[in-house]
């Protein structure tokens, strides 16, 4: 068995079915990845397949056909989903402790018949590991540690400030605030205000439909029944007449009668689960004054077991502190703690334990503000974790907001992916691409920061419709939180034209009305990493160095949008023979990835109007592939045009295929012997020209992929060039405004672009040195 790549240590069987490490001592607390051969093991058994009865639809989820006959595309593995049976188990005993093990899927487990667990540490000290694999077929073959380790949460003690004894509200804000707020709602806040009633004059009680993607509708906003909670509950306090107040009760009891019922769906999830707790305490905290006893008595025995339901999702092994899932629950506990602290024996501990894993979370965001996943996913963290931040700061005076420089630029982040306009979200990880419904995010950064990109960006954003948007991410309720977050008279700056964010090594390039971005690094980002964070929480994608481009209203060069089987032939990257980069083919992205198949951050250089970026990108791909050389090479002239080198080569011959994928239509039209030239057909002509070495044939369609089930069912438009071989490259040039580049020229050195005034652009393959970024040849 190795470990770290240059440890050896013996790994030997015991003759009855067990095997015997010795872990070396002088290790810090890590995780260790070990793989077992499985080539006599039935593996395919844990794979389903999605089949589609009409080849030229829309893709979404509640249109997929499973089998298990082999039709249509194979997800998996997947144990334990739709009838996947479990994997066996593997018994792992270090110094006679049982430790917890995760199985983790790189993608390749049946092309290599290999697979791998994750194996959670306790401790660095010497120790003897003994292993039991349940089903014999299933050998140790190797081991290897991780960067840090997902260790039990420390608690911080915190409690609930003695000025809010017996008192309520408290939860945002207290009674010494509420002639603040009305004066507000007839004031430098009307407009807010104004927004609440409207919503509140045009509710019908009735439940809102969504579309079978969980998006949001067109047409008015409708109010779900916690909507019309908190909405009532803050019009109470605001406005405490007879009418509003009988208002708020009366959505307070509808809400806890329908949490009752056992086909109420959000308490079987663990994020809605611990949201509609919260708007459950919220309500009842903001309404606590306009209760009878026996009013209160009945509302908190129902939020008390909501709180249970919310606990159970909680066991005292859980360590995904820093992810969506976690954030979501655990804050409808938290809440519950602190508007129930006379009352429930657990909360003093459990907001101790829940400042300790604040303070955890808090310690693995960069300083740039990077993030590794789509917007919509950065809308439904960001909007569990910020009120995180306001419980402690406003109940407990643990004021947390400067104790990592993330804050400061959180927003920034966000600002540089989204799109001009302000209704799509153009980056990486699990996207879906229509978001929207956060602007009480960003002024709430911006009031406890300063940012004033934040404070532009919720303006931007507050006056965005959201249909299409997934209702998670813009409820109604929202309005409530922007009415208490906005600060208006703060100054304002634009999201920079340039913005680089190291520690995920991704790069945002803007104009009035285009926006690209390219990303190649670690998939949660360089600072999660080195906090124990070693995989991509499952929502990150095999699209290493792949970019997208969002051009006058038009997504011209996409990705995928969330899908059950990330193939890296779904990005704007190098495939190899039906595979790709670690992760390719698997359901979720790996959860934990050794350092070697993190590729080095992209070198970026100004070249007067243009940003020349330089990615080396071998190390993303599996081994087995023989991926020798990896590197792209753009030239960015933001909204004008882009110019690409791509080249692979690898140790045999093998298929090889380069991919682009856009919304529009792509079209072959008639060029040059040695050129391809295709036309997107969109609201404005833009051209691709692409010359490649040796020649590639070409293929134009729609895109097969398995979405997940928040995808709107869109499918894009692939173009791909492919050749069979043990090397290809791919130049091309993409025309974003009609007719800049006219032909292409290649040699063993370098290329040449031709522009239509007759100037020529040329690149050396050498020119991008070893440390350097890209040049151009003079």
């Amino acid at each position: 068995m190795i470990l770290d790549d240059h440890t050896l240590i013996t790994i030997r069987p015991d003759g009855a079915g067990r095997w015997i490490v010795e872990l070396p001592g002088g290790e810090p607390l890590r995780t260790m990845l070990m793989k077992f051969g499985i080539a006599a093991y039935p593996f395919d058994r844990y794979s389903i397949h999605a089949a589609f009865p009409d080849d030229d639809g829309p893709r979404t989820f509640d249109r997929a056909e499973w089998n298990r006959e082999g039709r249509g595309v194979r997800v998996g593995p997947w144990p334990g989903w739709r009838g996947i049976p479990e994997l066996p188990a593997v018994h792992i005993l270090i110094d006679g402790r049982p430790c917890r093990t995760d199985p983790v899927f790189f993608g390749d487990e049946l092309r290599r018949g290999v697979v791998r667990l994750a194996v959670s540490l306790e401790t660095g000290d010497p120790a003897l590991m003994v292993v039991t694999p349940a089903d014999p077929r299933w050998i140790p073959l190797r081991a290897e540690f991780l960067p840090g380790s997902r260790v039990p949460v420390e608690p911080v003690h915190a409690t609930v400030l003695p000025h809010l004894a017996g008192r309520h509200p408290r939860l945002f804000f207290s009674e010494a605030d509420i002639t603040v707020m009305r004066s507000r709602a007839a004031e430098s806040h009307r407009e807010h205000w104004q927004r609440i009633e409207a919503l509140l004059a045009d509710d019908d009680g009735e439940v809102p439909e969504l579309t079978a993607q969980a998006k949001l509708p067109a047409g008015p906003e409708r109010l779900f029944p916690e909507d019309r909670l908190l909405l009532t509950a803050l019009a109470a306090i605001v406005d405490p007449t007879a009418e509003r107040v009988a208002r708020g009760r009366e959505a307070l009891f509808a809400f806890t009668a329908l949490t009752a019922r056992p086909d109420y769906a959000p308490l079987g999830i663990d994020t809605q689960c611990g949201e509609m707790l919260f708007v459950l305490c919220a309500g009842y905290d903001w309404l606590h004054p306009f209760l009878s006893h026996t009013e209160r008595v009945d509302a908190s025995a129902r939020i008390f077991a909501v709180a249970d339901r919310c606990a159970a999702f909680l066991p005292d092994d859980r360590r995904d502190i820093a992810q969506a899932h976690y954030l979501g629950c655990a804050l409808g506990l938290l809440a519950f703690s602190i508007v129930f602290h006379e009352e429930h024996p657990a909360s003093a501990t459990r907001i101790s334990h829940f400042h300790g894993a604040l303070r955890r979370i808090l310690s693995m965001l960069p300083e740039d503000g990077f993030y590794p996943h789509g917007l919509n996913l950065w809308i439904y963290e960001h909007g569990f974790l910020l009120r995180w931040l306001e419980l402690f700061r406003s109940c407990c005076g643990e004021d947390l907001w400067n104790e990592t420089g993330y804050w400061r630029s959180a927003s920034r982040f966000r600002a540089a992916a989204t799109a001009p306009g302000g209704s799509y979200g153009i980056t990486f990880g699990d996207a879906q691409y229509r978001v929207g419904g956060d602007a009480w995010c960003h002024m709430l950064i911006a009031k406890r920061t300063g940012d004033m990109v934040a404070q532009a960006l919720g303006d931007l954003l507050m006056e965005e419709a959201v249909d299409g948007v997934d209702y998670r991410a813009a409820p109604a309720r929202r309005r409530v939180y922007e009415f208490l977050c906005d600060d208006p008279g703060m100054s304002m700056i634009a999201t920079p034209s340039q913005a680089h964010f190291l520690d995920g090594g991704q790069i945002f390039l803007r104009s009035d009305d285009c926006l690209c971005t390219v990303r190649s690094g670690a998939p949660l980002g360089r600072q999660r990493r080195a906090a124990g964070e070693c995989g991509g929480y499952g929502h990150s994608d095999p699209a290493n160095g792949s970019f997208l481009v969002f051009d006058r209203g038009e997504f011209v060069v996409s990705g995928p949008g969330p899908s059950y089987r990330r193939d890296t032939a779904l990005h704007n990257v190098f495939s190899v023979d039906g595979s790709g980069q670690i992760g390719d083919s698997a359901v979720w992205f790996p959860d934990a990835l050794p350092e070697r198949f993190i590729p080095h951050a992209p070198r970026i250089r100004a070249l007067g109007a243009q940003q020349a970026i330089f990615m080396d990108l071998a190390r993303c791909y599996h081994p087995d592939l023989g991926v020798r050389d990896c590197t792209r090479t753009l030239f960015i002239e933001i909204g004008n045009r882009l110019l690409g080198v791509d080249r692979i080569a690898l140790q045999r011959a093998r298929p090889l295929q380069w991919n682009l994928h856009s919304w529009l239509p792509i079209e072959r039209t008639e060029s040059a012997d040695s050129e391809l030239r295709y036309i997107f057909r969109g609201s404005v002509p833009r051209t691709l020209l692409a010359a490649s070495s040796p020649t590639a044939s070409s293929h134009c369609g729609l895109t097969d992929f398995v979405p997940a089930y928040p995808h709107d069912g869109r499918r894009d438009h692939a173009l791909s060039l492919g050749t069979d071989g043990d090397a290809l490259t791919v130049v091309w040039a993409l025309d974003l405004k009609d007719g800049l580049t006219t032909a292409i020229r290649m040699d063993e050195r370098g290329c040449v672009w031709t522009s239509g005034d007759g100037s020529e652009f040329r690149y050396d393959y050498s020119s991008h040195g070893s440390h350097s970024a890209p040049t151009p040849a003079p």
